[in-house]
C-alpha cells in the first residue's frame, strides 16, 4: 500500500531477495522473457525505494541520495515503456545496487528514538524557560519583554510542533535549539538588567514569602534543565550538586519559620536558599544575579 510503512521483517525480506537479484545476471533472450522479469525487479526496486525513505526519514543525506535513486527507477521505468530493455536493465541494477546499499546501514531506529526524546526534552526546557522569562517580565515589567522575539519564537515553536507531527523529529529539534538559546539569552539579558533600587511590593510579608518560594521553584525547575541540556563537567556538577543541597537545607528551615508564624526571618532565610539557586544556576551557564 502506497506510503504504509512496511514492517521489519518485510523490509528485511525484501532485502534478502534484492541481494539475490544482484548476483543474477538476466541472461540474452527474447523480450517476452526479459520485460517480465525487468518489471519484477522494477516492482521490487520501488518498494525497497519506499522502504527506505521512511527508514532514512531523519537523514538528509540519505535522502539525498534517495532522491537519485528515484530518478533512475524513474527512467528504468519510461526506458521498458519504450522497449528500450538494455538501458531499463542498466538503470534498474544500478538503482537495486544503491537503494541496497543505503537500506543496509546502521538501523535508524533508535537514532530516531533519541531524536524524539530529544525534542520532548527541548520543548520541555522551552516551555519552562517561556515560564520563567513571563515572571521576569511581570517582576521587571513590560520594558523588560524587548529583549526577546516573540514573533519569530513563536514562529520557531509552531514549526517544530508542526515537524513533529509529522515525524520530522530532526528538524524540530532544530528548531526548538534555537528557541532555546533565545529565552536563554534573553533570561540572561533580563536579569542582568536588574537594579538595586528595584523592589516589589507586598500586601503581607506571608504574601512576599509566596513569591521568593515561587522563585525558589522555578530556579529548581531551570537547574535541572540547564544540567540536562548543558552536560556540564563532573567538577562543576558537584559544584551545583553543592549549591543545591545548602539551598535545599535553607528551604527547610524557610518552611518551619512559617509554621510558627515567623515570616519575616522565613523570607530572610527563602532569599538565601534563592541566591544558592542562582549560584547553581550560573554555573550550569545561565547568569541570574543574585
Amino acid at each position: 500500500m502506497p506510503g504504509a510503512m512496511l514492517c521489519k521483517a518485510c523490509a528485511e525480506w525484501l532485502l534478502g531477495v534484492a541481494l539475490m537479484l544482484l548476483a543474477v545476471t538476466l541472461t540474452a533472450g527474447d523480450a517476452d522473457t526479459r520485460v517480465p522479469l525487468l518489471e519484477q525487479k522494477l516492482r521490487l526496486v520501488e518498494r525497497l525505494l519506499e522502504s527506505a525513505h521512511e527508514r532514512h526519514a531523519q537523514d538528509a543525506a540519505a535522502r539525498g541520495e534517495l532522491e537519485g535513486v528515484g530518478v533512475m527507477v524513474a527512467s528504468a521505468r519510461g526506458d521498458l515503456a519504450s522497449g528500450s530493455v538494455e538501458e531499463a536493465e542498466m538503470a534498474l541494477d544500478e538503482a537495486l545496487r544503491q537503494v541496497t546499499a543505503i537500506s543496509r546501514r546502521a538501523r535508524p531506529g533508535p537514532a530516531r528514538s533519541h531524536v524524539r526524546d530529544r525534542y520532548r526534552q527541548l520543548l520541555v526546557g522551552v516551555r519552562a524557560f517561556r515560564v520563567a522569562f513571563a515572571q521576569v517580565v511581570a517582576e521587571k515589567g513590560a520594558a523588560s519583554a524587548a529583549v526577546l522575539d516573540d514573533a519569530r519564537l513563536d514562529a520557531l515553536v509552531a514549526g517544530a510542533e508542526q515537524a513533529a507531527r509529522e515525524q520530522r523529529y530532526a528538524e524540530g529539534v532544530e528548531q526548538l535549539a534555537e528557541a532555546y538559546e533565545m529565552l536563554s539569552l534573553a533570561l540572561s539579558e533580563a536579569r542582568a538588567n536588574e537594579t538595586l533600587e528595584h523592589r516589589l511590593v507586598f500586601a503581607s510579608p506571608a504574601e512576599e514569602y509566596r513569591y521568593e518560594q515561587e522563585r525558589y521553584k522555578s530556579h529548581e525547575l531551570l537547574i535541572k534543565l540547564m544540567v540536562a541540556q548543558r552536560a556540564p563537567a563532573a567538577d562543576t556538577l558537584d559544584r551545583i550538586h553543592g549549591e543545591v543541597e545548602q539551598a535545599m537545607a535553607l528551604d527547610d528551615r524557610a518552611r518551619a519559620m512559617t509554621g510558627s508564624g515567623d515570616y519575616v526571618a522565613a523570607i530572610r532565610i527563602q532569599e538565601a536558599a534563592v541566591a544558592h539557586l542562582a549560584r547553581a544556576l550560573q554555573l550550569a551557564g545561565l547568569f541570574v544575579p543574585q
